[in-house]
């Protein structure tokens, strides 16, 4: 009977170790993802805080601007104002979104009632996320702009920094400036 006792506690006590070791593996199943969520969402609403404080410190500008000049519509300011020409432009977003140019050619320039047509070739490289926010900046920048050709591909054998691949992508942009 001692026997049968010492057995049958040996078998509950691994039993027991058991259940443990499932329940940690189980438990470390479930938290590891939702950790790694939480982390990932936190990141996100830190970036999401920083362009929403962006926004506001931008519309405070515009507001100071609108007082200062005493205009109720600054349509007829923001033409006026000097603006870079369309290369400088398109060098400058760029630059905000870490795109390496290759190359950029200025294709032609027409004129029609309303606007100055720019159109230029643009050769440009980088990762899958400076492209796809090279093309977001250029459509909610500050000019109008259409991209009527876009080709890409990948650079073999090249990567970024951070280990991305490397994109080439050809791009024919027209920039419309308002004539004033």
């Amino acid at each position: 009977m001692a026997r049968s006792q010492s057995d049958l506690t040996v078998f509950a006590l691994g039993l027991g170790v058991a259940v443990l070791v499932l329940t940690l593996a189980i438990d470390l199943g479930f938290t590891q993802p939702q950790a790694e969520e939480v982390e990932r969402l936190t990141a996100l609403r830190a970036r999401l805080r920083r362009q929403v404080d962006l926004r506001q410190a931008r519309d405070r500008q515009v507001e100071d601007l609108h007082e200062f000049l005493e205009q109720e519509n600054l349509a007829g300011v923001l033409l006026a104002a000097p603006r870079s020409d369309p290369a400088t432009y398109l060098g400058e977003l760029l630059e905000q979104t870490r795109m390496v140019r290759e190359e950029l050619r200025h294709e032609k320039s027409r004129e029609t009632e309303r606007f100055r047509i720019t159109q230029l070739r643009l050769e440009v490289r980088g990762s899958y996320g400076a492209l796809i926010s090279f093309i977001r900046t250029l459509e909610q920048g500050a000019r109008l702009a259409t991209v009527e050709m876009f080709m890409i591909e990948v650079v073999e054998g090249d990567r970024t920094r951070r280990g991305e691949v490397m994109l080439r992508a050809e791009l024919a942009i027209s920039i419309f400036d308002p004539k004033g």
